[in-house]
């Protein structure tokens, strides 16, 4: 019979699929002499993410943030959260464009048992009255890339003031502290970085994330050996434009290979981070000896792009999935933006 590793190890192999999940990069357009295609373009045969935005233009869209925690051939929904956001062109010159991006609204699915949804549920009330009618400026270069944030500083502010109050509501602090995870320097590093800054724009940077960039038409796999600084991965690229309406899409998805050694050293290395010394060589003790009992194979980190656009550049529908699996279990992560509103052409 297989012994249950103890609490603070549980503890901290969970905060290390967060971290896993939360620090992916988000694709890029890139590619290698690896690639391989079945159906290889013809010379030209690309399309081009570039915006052809006019001054006045404005875009709705909702987006929607589910969480769901993957055991076995279960999939179980633990969070879901909806923002309506609106963009709109103020300027447009031949150096680009400046946009503003305003929160409309927020809803909440009501999920039974969730304790992620119940800790969101308890700053919903503050996220209507702080964050709907929030306004971020920015600036783009002449195809979209954005190039600068203008009130970021005003941002920031507002982020740190939601962040503690959402803090004073977190009903783990004390069985954390308790358990000898020291959460509170988490959470005051967590408090004075720019991640705070990443909630708020996060969604509007997947917007413009591919504006600029060219992609072969077609389908294209790729297979990368594992290198001293990035682990296997194996892509799935497919790119294709309507011939009648011009709309294009585009379909990434990577599988990132991590081997168990790796993951048992991240682990060791979460522990001296979040737990206190005499805890942190328990929860090694634990790691050297269970590890290996309770973990057969290595991870799969796997992240799935979707993303559609108008002739105009404007998106249409952008899909995000994150999925890490360990023994069949794991975490999916999904962000689904879809348009709701459209007037655009206002010369």
């Amino acid at each position: 019979m297989i012994r249950k590793i103890s609490f603070p190890v549980l503890a901290v192999g969970g905060l290390l699929f967060i971290l896993l999940c939360g620090f992916a990069p988000f694709p890029q357009n890139e590619q290698s002499e690896a690639t391989t295609s079945d159906t290889a373009p013809e010379e030209d045969s690309t399309v081009s993410v570039i915006a052809w935005f006019c001054k006045g233009d404005t875009m709705t869209y909702w987006i929607h943030d589910g969480q769901w925690k993957v055991a076995g051939g279960d999939t179980i929904q633990t969070l879901g959260i909806h923002t309506k956001v609106m963009l709109t062109v103020t300027d447009s010159t031949s150096k680009g464009y400046a946009l503003e991006y305003r929160f409309l609204e927020f809803d909440f699915d009501p999920i039974e048992g969730s304790e992620t949804q119940n800790i969101v549920n308890l700053v919903a009330s503050q996220l209507q009255k702080d964050i709907v009618g929030t306004v971020i400026r920015f600036r783009t270069d002449e195809v979209g890339q954005i190039t600068k944030y203008e009130n970021l500083k005003e941002v920031k502010k507002q982020a740190k003031d939601l962040f503690s109050h959402f803090v004073q509501q977190m009903p783990y602090i004390d069985s954390l502290a308790a358990a000898g995870i020291k959460i509170e320097p988490l959470l005051k590093k967590i408090g004075s970085s720019d991640l705070l800054i990443d909630g708020y724009v996060e969604e509007l940077q997947m917007l413009f994330q591919c504006h600029g960039n060219q992609y072969p038409i077609g389908e294209f796999t790729e297979h990368q050996d594992a290198t001293e600084t990035e682990y296997a991965c194996d892509t799935y690229m497919a790119v294709g434009m309507d011939p009648e309406t011009y709309e294009y899409d585009l379909r990434i998805d990577v599988d990132n290979y991590i081997p168990k050694e790796d993951l048992k050293s991240l682990v060791g290395n979460l522990a001296d981070l979040l737990l206190d010394k005499d805890a942190a060589q328990e929860a090694k003790k634990e790691l050297a000896t269970e590890f290996d009992q309770q973990v057969q194979g290595d991870a799969v980190y796997s992240s799935y792009l979707y993303a559609k656009y108008f002739p105009d550049g404007w998106p249409e529908d952008i899909v995000y999935q994150e999925k890490t699996l360990l023994e069949g279990q794991g975490k999916l992560t999904q962000k689904y933006i879809t348009w709701d509103y459209r007037s655009v052409g206002n010369f």
